[in-house]
């Protein structure tokens, strides 16, 4: 990593390595926790109130759900510890979580090439899995917020949220603000197993589970090798692409 931790003088997080891992992973999972919480007691509230949120239809309600849980999520984990001056400038901010250099093109290039063999060593892990764990179900159903949706804008709202925000929102959160912090102290294998397991923790079922931490892994490597986030977001985006082809397209 460039990141230079010494342009990070901030004290909201240990400086020692262990500890400050601990805070990083505790720190970032509370914020993602607190902030889903707090969005649907927000949310709750307005509804109490009348207000008509469920005008929009599921898949605008979903949309604006999961936009602020995103929003409020990236302000808890990474504004509090601004506020701190953890960062002595936003271009300090930027070089950490990776948004500063331009990736080279060669990563973006070879960035499907990593998608297909994550697909295939997830695909054949999780097959694994299922032979030595009968209770195991591989084909459980995630539920990503977009049920019985019908018409065009539905599907364009759906494709906006996980296509296109929810990749950008989780680079930014995990691979960006935690796997940089990480990286200032630990070795690239414990940052990314670290990162990983706390993805993997975050959605809940054994499959999806095992399916992101395995995710987590490429797109650490592509984070790490390429020194910018830039080529992570491409490939979140590619695989929730085609997960969106399979569950809104190929009906």
């Amino acid at each position: 990593m460039s990141v230079d931790s010494s342009s990070l003088p901030g004290t909201f997080f240990a400086q020692h390595p262990v500890l400050r891992a601990a805070q990083l992973v505790v720190w970032t999972y509370a914020g993602f926790l607190v902030a889903q919480y707090a969005v649907g007691f927000i949310v709750a509230g307005l509804l109490f109130l009348h207000v008509p949120l469920r005008e929009l239809g599921d898949a605008g309600f979903s949309v604006v759900v999961t936009a602020l849980v995103y929003l409020v999520s990236l302000l808890l984990v990474v504004g509090v510890p601004a506020l701190f001056k953890q960062w002595e400038s936003v271009k300090a901010f930027a070089r950490l979580v990776g948004l500063i250099h331009k990736p080279k093109l060669r990563y973006l290039a070879f960035t499907p090439a990593i998608y297909v063999l994550y697909f295939f060593v997830a695909g054949a892990l999780i097959t694994i899995i299922a032979q030595l764990s009968p209770g195991f179900d591989p084909g459980e159903a995630q539920n990503v917020g977009f049920e019985n949706i019908t018409h065009l804008w539905e599907y364009i709202a759906a494709f906006v949220a996980l296509v296109i925000c929810a990749p950008i929102a989780e680079e930014l959160l995990f691979r960006g603000f935690l796997f940089g912090s990480l990286r200032e102290r630990l070795a690239f294998w414990p940052s990314t197993l670290l990162v990983s397991g706390l993805f993997g923790f975050v959605h809940g079922q054994w499959n999806v589970a095992i399916d992101t931490f395995l995710l987590s892994g490429a797109l650490c490597y592509l984070r790490e090798r390429s020194q910018s986030l830039w080529p992570a977001i491409l490939l979140h985006m590619i695989k929730n692409g085609v997960a969106y082809y399979f569950l809104f397209v190929q009906l």
